[in-house]
């Protein structure tokens, strides 16, 4: 999701016009989304408003419940493809494992909703590989 504002100076307006950018894209109200994030309705319109501070609380909810990151809320920042793919690179060959299972898990549910007949799934996968717990 990319969601360009115009450019202004000011970084804390900045921050609740993307705060808010995220909410209405999601298609929640403000009730619906402070409920999400385990505030009152009030404290969330203080926050849209720039007159609270997002609390890393939100920020840890916003990234557990939606994916979106806290680079992205505080500075408007992308992690780009080449600095993931560096961290990737520069991962143990453990690490690169458990990568690409989760990346696996994560276009095979992606696909279950594409193609629901497709008949792969992480499962038959991972016994092919001799990789599930057993």
């Amino acid at each position: 999701m990319v969601i360009t504002l115009k450019n202004t100076k000011d970084k804390k307006r900045e921050r609740t016009e993307r705060i808010k950018a995220v909410r209405l894209l999601l298609g929640l109200t403000q009730k619906q989304f402070a409920e999400t994030l385990g505030m009152s309705r009030e404290g969330y319109q203080k926050l849209e408003r720039g007159e609270n501070n997002i609390s890393t609380d939100v920020l840890e909810k916003l990234n557990y419940i939606y994916g979106i990151s806290a680079d992205y809320l505080l500075y408007g920042d992308f992690q780009n493809e080449e600095k993931v793919w560096n961290m990737v690179c520069n991962c143990t060959e453990t690490a690169k494992m458990n990568i690409m299972i989760k990346l696996i898990a994560y276009f095979t549910t992606s696909r279950k909703v594409i193609y629901p007949d497709s008949g792969f799934s992480l499962e038959d996968f991972l016994k092919k590989m001799n990789l599930e717990d057993k």
